[in-house]
């Protein structure tokens, strides 16, 4: 059918016919194949949702002492502190949606990881006094701004950043 409307027919009637006829063309064309994509997104997402509570952890609590061996260092930390950064890499980890493998021998949870300064992440994470432990050797503030960079905890990497500064008015 042809959409141009004709120059000697501007009657209402053949206007509103014509705007009917788009009307059908756009929920046909244009709607039609959008709510078929949205019914697949829904779909998709609950059973990204089922897949995830298959793997959820059933007895993990925010109370739990989870031991950790930070590269051949053994730490105790509640899951609470290691999820008190929400988007950081320990939060995603620790957060219960998973399982963790525990080594069989020492029962810790490894992470193959420099340990020399996660004694300040932890602190950190348990909102202890860590900022008198922050270094000023320009080397061991880029390897904790490294490890910081590595579990997504971005504050603690600003302030890590900014010992820079002090170690140099020193």
């Amino acid at each position: 059918m042809d959409m141009d409307l004709q120059l000697q027919d501007f009657s209402v009637e053949a206007i509103v016919s014509k705007l009917d006829e788009l009307k059908k063309m756009f929920e046909q064309d244009i709607c039609g194949p959008l709510l078929e994509k949205a019914k697949q997104v829904v779909k998709e997402s609950e059973e990204f949702e089922q897949e995830k509570a298959r793997h959820r952890d059933p007895k993990a609590s925010m109370e739990d002492i989870v031991k950790l061996d930070i590269g051949g260092k053994f730490f105790d930390i509640t899951r609470r502190d290691l999820c008190r950064v929400e988007d950081s890499r320990l939060a995603k980890i620790f957060n219960g949606d998973f399982k963790i493998m525990v080594a069989e021998k020492t029962q810790r949870t490894f992470l193959d990881r420099d340990y020399t300064h996660f004694h300040i992440i932890e602190a950190y994470l348990k909102q202890q006094d860590y900022e008198s432990l922050l270094p000023t050797d320009p080397l061991d503030i880029k390897r904790l701004a490294h490890e910081c960079e590595y579990y997504q905890l971005k504050e603690l990497q600003e302030k890590v950043e900014a010992q820079k500064d002090v170690g140099k008015r020193k």
